[in-house]
């Protein structure tokens, strides 16, 4: 039953999710920590730092381990592999039919500036989307409080440091990445 779930609720993100990977990771989020319970937030923020040092597209890798995270406890390591399976499936699956079928369908020329204008509109949802998942993310148990200045302070100079390296200096995101994990495990 739970491969079932799993897979039809990753199949309705992969159909209605326009954006990219950072706008698909906000509606895994919700997915998985709101609409069905499956990790915290806390979870589902360590397992999108997992998902984006393990090698592919973090979207994907998210699922699939958010598939594998829903039915670890409750049904064992050997069921979560089939479960992270079904995630995975059920999020690629929309993109392949979606490939196939603006391959076989060749769309006449006097419809392609309706769908620029319509791609256009969809491209104005992306930074809601992206704000949502920080919004999210930004909840007291991965940022702090005012009763834990310490963690909070820790929070805001990883995130000036990562908002400086990037914007200022162009230091690679991976790198940002694995210099912020560093400092939050030396400061903490």
């Amino acid at each position: 039953m739970i491969y079932a779930i799993l897979f039809i609720s990753f199949i309705g993100v992969g159909f209605f999710g326009f954006g990219g990977p950072e706008a698909i990771l906000s509606m895994l989020a919700h997915l998985a920590t709101e609409e069905h319970n499956w990790l915290t937030q806390s979870q589902f923020a360590d397992l999108l730092i997992v998902s984006r040092f393990v090698p592919g597209e973090a979207s994907l890798n998210a699922a699939t381990l958010s598939g594998y995270a829903a039915s670890l406890s409750e049904y064992g390591m050997a069921s979560s592999m089939g479960a992270s399976l079904a995630a995975m499936v059920g999020l690629a699956l929309p993109s392949y039919v979606w490939a196939e079928l603006t391959y076989h369908l060749r769309i006449p020329t006097t419809w392609h500036d309706g769908l620029t204008h319509a791609l256009a509109l969809l491209k104005q949802a992306i930074p809601g989307l992206i704000g949502g998942a920080a919004i999210i993310l930004a909840s007291a148990d991965n940022i702090g409080t005012l009763q834990s200045p310490w963690h909070l302070g820790i929070s805001l100079f990883i995130m000036l440091f990562v908002v400086i390296g990037n914007v200022v200096f162009r230091i690679n995101a991976a790198a940002l990445l694995f210099l912020s994990a560093l400092a939050g495990i030396m400061l903490l």
